[in-house]
């Protein structure tokens, strides 16, 4: 970014942030200086008058920050969990903070009792089903009781709070007995290696015995991401037999295996957990919420009858992709490619880009090696500028997708081979989105980027007739993962209601929103996981751009979506097109070779059925 433009960036926080009555001269202030700064920086060009900053751009910038803080009332300015939402940790570039920990620190937002306590409180005895991770009052009774220590929590609840002094005070009348009774593996146990995948350990595996039920397995245990031997809001219980622990797992959302020990106690963990082997007397089974692993009839894509899928309550498997073979992406009834691009990024999608190996989807971000691009874009519905890097976007033929639970377990890349910890620039995603935006704007997104090996963007927009991104748009929060994105492959899923959606990493709750500021996307739309770098001023996907080497691969082990048996509408069945209004079909051509007719003009003018892209 040339010199010029960096004192006017680093001023911005301090230009916008004066008192009430200055809010307006500021804020027109900084506009008015950051307009020339940016066409000096090639950011938009000077004949226009608007000057508007991309999304990703102005969520790098400090203006970005301030201007998504919208007024919802007159201290929000200021800073106020309802304008920011609610987190589960100390967020720095907010004002004041909306976590659980704000309150010993003395830097909670004014409304964060009201906004984050009280409300989410009613709202969980309203839907008990609905956990989140900031519906907590410093008690045992909601944070439930843990084995290990948790730093999102005010108090603790595990065994060892009473030597360390940090006990929550109902921890004695909620956890002591509990703790006492509990039998859990043994110390060595934690050591143990795990099995080989497929996570169900073989027959012929020495320290396993496989149970007469046909899907438990004895021997082996699971284990949470945090070390917990069981899912955040559950706790063990005792069961009077096998069946009961695997029926409690069935009926709990987001519960992906169950151990029952011998002497009778029941542990849940998510779909993220991983197995361990108990080396001592074969005293605990563990299998997933349902045996009818081999039942997938209905189940479109090409899932496999090995293959576990969880259950969910209320919502139904409709499509499951594992990517055991390659698809041919031309032909393919479900999944296409995207010609392509971002304007705010420095990379072009094409199908070359897209590769299966390993029983893996891989998309390749690099440099291009002589790939033919054609400047207009089927997808985008515009004319693309040469760019210097191709990657690659696939995504559902048609606005076919609402109301589910959608689900990808995805290693992002990393920036330098064999050094997971050296951070770039790169934005590697999943995410629904409706073709196209010019119309009805929905999308909700999950964007794992390069700023960090832990940082993840849980996102969503809503807007009618505005092609262009404004901070009124969008609902982002910005989030630290326990795990490395790098290192491993992890489970990334949302569940999108009419009411609601909640998103999850590795089956546990990390962002709910409700219906407030904006509404929830209430159309239908297609999935889509892409991989793209950012152009070269790196304003969103992390800073440190020099340092990316290429190629980058963004690596796919599956894509699942459940369908919530509440819509009578979307899907259509057997994904034909039948369901399909006129305006789903709006501009939501893919690529020159998807034989789907493009339908209607940018500017709304008229929409009509022809084979031709009106720009």
């Amino acid at each position: 970014m040339p010199q010029r433009a960096l004192p006017l960036l680093l001023l911005l926080p301090f230009m916008l942030a004066g008192e009430p009555q200055s809010q307006d001269l500021g804020r027109n202030l900084a506009e008015e200086s950051l307009t020339p700064a940016l066409e000096g920086d090639d950011a938009c060009p000077a004949e226009d008058d608007d000057c508007h900053v991309s999304l990703r751009q102005l969520r790098g910038l400090q203006l970005g920050h301030i201007q998504s803080e919208e007024r919802v009332d007159s201290g929000s300015w200021h800073g106020s969990c309802e304008a920011y939402g609610c987190t589960h940790e100390y967020v720095r570039h907010l004002r004041c903070q909306c976590n659980p920990g704000c309150k010993s620190h003395g830097n909670c937002c004014q409304d964060y009792e009201d906004a984050c306590i009280s409300k989410e409180a009613s709202e969980e005895t309203e839907n008990s089903t609905a956990a989140t991770p900031y519906t907590v009052t410093g008690s045992c009774k909601n944070y439930g009781c843990a084995h290990s220590y948790s730093r999102y929590m005010e108090c603790q609840c595990n065994m060892q709070c009473s030597r360390f002094g940090n006990c929550c005070e109902d921890y004695k009348s909620t956890c002591q007995v509990v703790h006492k009774e509990e039998s859990t593996p043994p110390d060595d146990a934690q050591l143990a290696p795990s099995p080989p995948e497929p996570v169900w350990v073989e027959p012929a595996d020495a320290d396993a015995q496989v149970n007469a039920t046909d899907c438990s397995v004895s021997g082996v245990y699971y284990v949470e991401p945090s070390g917990s031997a069981y899912m955040s809001s559950t706790t063990r219980t005792k069961e009077g037999s096998l069946e009961d622990c695997q029926a409690r797992c069935a009926k709990q959302v987001g519960c992906g295996h169950f151990a029952y020990w011998q002497d009778g106690g029941c542990l849940l963990t998510s779909i993220g957990a991983e197995p361990k082997k108990y080396r001592g007397h074969l005293s605990v089974q563990s299998g997933p919420p349902s045996c009818s692993t081999g039942s997938i009839e209905g189940v479109l894509g090409h899932p496999s009858s090995s293959q576990f899928y969880p259950q969910y309550p209320g919502f139904s498997l409709f499509l499951a992709e594992e990517f055991d073979e390659p698809l041919d992406l031309d032909t393919d009834p479900v999944w296409t490619w995207s010609d392509g691009g971002l304007a705010e990024g420095q990379t072009r999608f094409v199908k070359e880009q897209v590769k299966f190996e390993d029983g893996k989807m891989k998309i390749v971000a690099e440099p291009n090696p002589g790939i033919a691009v054609q400047n207009c874009s089927r997808a985008s519905s515009m004319v693309f500028w040469e760019m210097p890097m191709v990657s690659a976007e696939i995504r559902t033929r048609f606005n076919w997708f609402r109301y589910g639970r959608y689900e990808v377990r995805l290693k992002t890349p990393s920036v330098q081979p064999g050094n997971p910890r050296i951070n770039g620039n790169y934005i590697s995603t999943m995410f629904i989105y409706r073709d196209a935006n010019f119309h009805h704007w929905r999308e909700i997104d999950f964007e794992i980027t390069g700023d960090t090996a832990r940082a993840v963007t849980t996102n969503m927009i809503y807007a009618d007739y505005a092609p262009r991104w404004t901070p009124r748009i969008q609902h982002s929060l910005h989030l630290r993962t326990e795990e490395s994105t790098r290192e491993d492959f992890h489970t990334y899923a949302f569940e999108w209601l009419p009411d609601g959606i909640t998103w999850y990493i590795d089956g546990k709750v990390v962002r709910q929103i409700k219906k407030g500021k904006l509404p929830i996307p209430d159309k239908s739309a297609k999935i889509m996981m892409n991989l793209w770098v950012f152009g070269e001023h790196a304003y969103f996907g992390g800073r440190e751009i020099k340092n990316n080497q290429y190629p980058l691969h963004s690596e796919y082990d599956w894509v699942r979506f459940y369908k919530w048996n509440g819509d009578q509408d979307y899907p259509c069945s057997g994904l034909s097109t039948d369901c399909l209004a006129d305006e789903d079909y709006f501009l939501s051509g893919n690529n020159p070779c998807d034989g789907q007719n493009q339908v209607g003009y940018k500017d709304g003018r008229s929409e009509e059925h022809t084979s031709e892209l009106h720009s």
